[in-house]
């Protein structure tokens, strides 16, 4: 398979990757087509964790290509979190950008992993 730079990223499948299973088998299959294109294995998984965040982020953000059911509103990005004084402000921002806003989830687990958004990223998808 060739996985070109230029090559646009698959578009954010809901059907798939809005269950635990269906977002590892995304990263699964990012990974696979960055070590294909070269990339470092523990580059090529960081790359594949925040690709597939980003898919989901942007998937969220854009309405879906059928229209809603009429008691349906379209969906929003997610609205900016309420800091918690002195918890991890930077990290709580990025991870709410990648489509994480569970702020006290996020907080618990970003005490347990030293601030580390990869770690965090890993558990919560």
């Amino acid at each position: 398979m060739d996985t070109s730079a230029g090559e646009a990223p698959a578009p954010f499948n809901a059907a798939t990757e809005r269950t635990p299973e269906g977002l590892r088998q995304a990263v699964a299959e990012e990974f696979h087509k960055l070590i294909e294109s070269g990339l470092e294995r523990s580059a090529a998984a960081a790359q594949a964790l925040v690709d597939v965040n980003r898919r989901f982020a942007e998937g969220r953000r854009q309405p879906s290509a059928a229209p809603p059911a009429p008691a349906m509103e379209p969906a929003a990005a997610p609205a900016p979190l309420p800091e918690a004084p002195g918890r991890w402000p930077t990290e709580q921002e990025q991870l709410a950008a990648m489509g994480f806003c569970d702020k006290e989830r996020n907080a618990e687990l970003l005490d347990r992993y030293n601030g580390r958004v990869l770690r965090v990223v890993n558990v919560l998808a």
